[in-house]
């Protein structure tokens, strides 16, 4: 038999191997770490300052809903008010509206591009692990559905503003009727061929085609609003072509526009102030979504703190995410649901009472409302209006938000 021997073993060094796998594996660990670090300080970072932008944009929201509430009351609440009240109140009125739609149309976007943020955040979410994860998935997933809310609830703004903005401007016009009828008095014969061309503002109404500002959403949204705009403007183009008929002689078709003019002039009688709650339920429902969307963000940020998930070593806590401000601007919002809900402000005296009463209304806030920091938020109430202020710790700023009790 002949003669074998066994194959040798390679002499393999294992100790340099496995220091080479447990060096992977730390500095996979780093850097999963990094990452996760990374994405929670991005994520308080941007959340903190889309707060301040967006209560910035509130605090002038306020003051512009403010100026011109002042001058709708000053004006009247009635169309009824137009025979009494100078021009000069609805041109400021219409100009106001102007700046108004304007600032909507421009928080439209600023709102659309803080959410493209955090739509990119929720993609970093996805590859946080453990409870961690799970609340900045939470964060990111709830602020996507406030976001959308919040522009359902500016588009229907801008929408229900340019429907009212309309209906001043046709009240303008109809003090031109107004002031045209005063003027040729009992000599109607005489006097309408003499002053017609003063009537040169309404030959727009004459066309089948004018529309006016959003003419075509205020028709898919508001369609009591729109009704009342149609026929309003019916309204002023029969008075102009019967006017201009009787003028140049042609009483055919002067009578013919009198019995549009004489239907339309009683569908136009009705007080505006009965449109104004149109769609209430649906945009209540709206701002109660938002809120409640909104209040899971905070809370989520709130118990990542709570669990002292918001520390890394050797770096500073990220606990500036300043979710108390955003907390009082939701204060702010609930405010004007309150108000849309009772048809009044709260009566509160004190910041302890206003608390009691947005507790009566849904979504509740009671366990976010015990872990305020006291220091920032302030209330207070004057015989006019009453006044929250919100105060940002982070950017030294204080927003204050008047609202009129009228």
């Amino acid at each position: 038999m002949p003669f074998t021997t066994k194959p040798k073993t390679p002499n393999i060094k294992l100790q340099p191997i496995l220091l080479v796998v447990i060096l992977l594996i730390t500095l996979g660990l780093l850097t999963y770490k990094y990452y996760e670090w990374n994405t929670v300080k991005d994520l308080q970072n941007i959340f903190s300052q889309t707060q301040f932008e967006e209560m910035t944009r509130n605090e002038d929201y306020h003051k512009q809903d403010k100026e011109i509430s002042e001058l709708i009351k000053s004006f009247g609440a009635t169309q009824s008010a137009t025979a009494k009240k100078p021009s000069e109140i609805i041109d400021q009125i219409i100009s106001k509206a102007d700046v108004y739609n304007g600032f909507i149309k421009t928080d439209i976007d600023l709102t659309k591009e803080s959410q493209k943020k955090f739509v990119s955040q929720s993609q970093n979410a996805k590859y946080i692990f453990g409870q961690r994860g799970q609340y900045l998935k939470d964060i990111t997933f709830n602020l996507n559905l406030a976001y959308d809310k919040s522009l359902e609830i500016s588009n229907d703004s801008y929408i229900q503003s340019n429907a009212f903005q309309n209906v001043f401007a046709l009240w303008k016009d109809n003090a031109t009727v107004t002031a045209f009828n005063l003027k040729i008095g009992k000599d109607f014969k005489g006097n309408v061929p003499k002053f017609v061309n003063e009537l040169s503002s309404l030959s727009k109404y004459a066309s089948s085609n004018y529309k006016l500002r959003e003419e075509d959403q205020i028709k898919d949204n508001y369609p009591g609003l729109y009704e009342y705009i149609s026929n309003y403007k019916k309204y002023l183009g029969s008075f102009y072509g019967i006017m201009n008929d009787y003028a140049s002689g042609d009483l055919q078709s002067a009578a013919y526009k009198s019995a549009i003019y004489d239907q339309t002039s009683k569908k136009i009688n009705q007080d505006i102030a009965s449109l104004i709650d149109e769609n209430k339920d649906k945009r209540v429902q709206r701002v109660q979504d938002f809120l409640k969307y909104q209040f899971k963000v905070v809370e989520s940020i709130k118990q990542l703190n709570t669990d002292k998930l918001n520390r890394y070593p050797f770096t500073a806590t990220l606990n500036k995410w300043n979710e108390d401000l955003a907390l009082c601007h939701l204060y702010d919002s609930k405010i004007g649901l309150y108000k849309t809900l009772t048809k009044e402000l709260p009566k509160s005296q004190n910041k302890e009472d206003l608390f009691k009463d947005l507790a009566t209304i849904t979504p509740k806030s009671d366990a976010l409302d015990k872990q305020i920091d006291q220091s920032q938020i302030a209330y207070s109430t004057t015989e006019k209006e009453i006044i929250l202020t919100c105060t940002d710790p982070i950017h030294k700023k204080e927003f204050i938000f008047e609202t009129l009790k009228d």
